[in-house]
């Protein structure tokens, strides 16, 4: 018996107070799924362990409800027994609860297993994969790990084997718990396979990101890194059916720009599912805050302690500069320095604007010598100040950087 469901049927909330109530008539299986009970209830001594039971809800969303509600009706079928055995097997050992030891597979076992080269043994492979999650001396998996990723395609709402999902979900944990230290490559299957199958599977994938941010870019590095991924998701391919056809979720997000958030909610009243329309809006979120600067949120709390003030005023100065000659953008940084600003000085600015823009073309150039038109013109630089100088060797004009650590307003 093989139980179907979608990938955004998978909340867990429905599932709780079920397995709380259940009670079965085999005392073996009553042992092992109280365990379960007890994450589902948070009645148990781990609860003074706030992340394992936080894994443990995470996990119970893709507790089998199908095939609990059909075995407790015929309990007496041991073929359903040993399937729903087998399921609670699985769900205890991608929590570490498992009966007896399990040995990890290698990561070569785990490419024979993606490329359907051998038999795989499904407990042994959901330990396996809760194991090795974030681990840094697990590392060495993710090639096995995106080379599964890369050979899958998958439809938010069409149904699949609930292994299949399962399977899938832990992967992606695994590879977003290391995002901080994937290559370019691997970032972008992410992004462009799996963002929104990530949200609907509730993995902190804008926790992530802004300690990423936080932790490992200054300002300049915050705003290429935020380019590369709104770059990568404008190429998204995840897809929905919508009145039998498919359809891009970026396709819906563009059409949302364009047009009233009621269109927005309409068409993800099409799909039937609340669950599924908070979770899309809460990606369309994550987006926006990307592409704006504004997924750290508390860079944008008013701070007491100046590193955090001077660390805000780099992000959204730079920020502005990148805006251009709009409101909200280059006008801002002439409001800032004229009203009195001194966190983050004129100098500073420029020097970042050097390591962010390389003038690699002349679309850059131009818009580069605007902005210190633009900055003399408000009386932020001196008329006399070169910025920019021409590179006879290199035939191109390069930063002056003699003259960027000598600004003054």
């Amino acid at each position: 018996m093989i139980t179907k469901y979608k990938i955004f049927d998978l909340n867990g909330e429905s599932s709780f107070k079920f397995i709380e109530s259940i009670v079965f008539e085999d005392i073996n299986t009553n042992s092992k799924f109280e365990l379960l009970k007890n994450i589902a209830s948070r009645n148990t001594h781990l609860v003074s362990n706030p992340d394992f039971m936080d894994l443990g809800k995470w996990v119970l969303k893709f507790f089998d409800l199908q095939l609990a509600e059909i075995y407790l009706k015929t309990q007496n079928d041991l073929y359903l027994k040993m399937l729903f055995d087998i399921h609670i097997s699985q769900l205890l050992a991608s929590l570490s609860l498992n009966d007896g030891d399990l040995v990890l597979y290698s990561e070569e076992e785990l490419i024979e297993i993606i490329n359907g080269n051998t038999k795989v043994n499904s407990i042994r492979l959901y330990y396996t994969l809760s194991q090795i999650s974030g681990i840094d001396k697990y590392f060495h998996y993710k090639a096995a790990l995106f080379s599964y990723l890369e050979k899958h395609d998958f439809v938010l709402n069409y149904d699949y084997n609930l292994n299949e999902i399962f399977t899938l979900a832990l992967v992606l944990k695994a590879c977003w718990n290391w995002f901080s230290s994937l290559d370019e490559i691997e970032k972008r299957c992410l992004f462009n396979k799996y963002f929104y199958i990530s949200l609907m599977f509730e993995l902190p994938v804008k926790e992530i990101l802004s300690n990423y941010f936080y932790t490992s870019c200054d300002a300049v590095h915050y705003l290429k890194e935020s380019k590369i991924i709104i770059d990568f998701l404008s190429q998204n391919i995840e897809k929905v059916i919508l009145n039998s056809s498919p359809i891009r979720l970026e396709e819906i997000y563009l059409n949302n720009k364009s047009n009233s958030s009621s269109e927005l909610e309409n068409i993800l009243k099409a799909f039937g599912n609340f669950y599924f329309t908070k979770q899309i809006i809460i990606a369309f979120q994550i987006r926006d805050q990307i592409k704006s600067l504004k997924l750290i949120d508390h860079l944008f709390v008013d701070e007491k302690n100046d590193s955090y003030k001077l660390m805000r005023d780099s992000y959204v100065l730079l920020f502005s500069f990148v805006l251009g000659n709009v409101p909200g953008g280059w006008d801002f940084i002439v409001k800032y320095y004229q009203d009195g600003g001194k966190n983050y000085s004129i100098s500073n600015l420029l020097n970042d604007v050097s390591i962010y823009d390389d003038l690699k073309n002349e679309i850059r150039l131009n818009f580069v010598l605007e902005f210190i038109e633009y900055l003399k013109k408000n009386q932020l630089l001196n008329k006399d100040v070169a910025l920019l100088i021409f590179d006879e060797q290199q035939n191109k004009f390069v930063w002056n950087l003699d003259q960027l650590g000598k600004v003054n307003i």
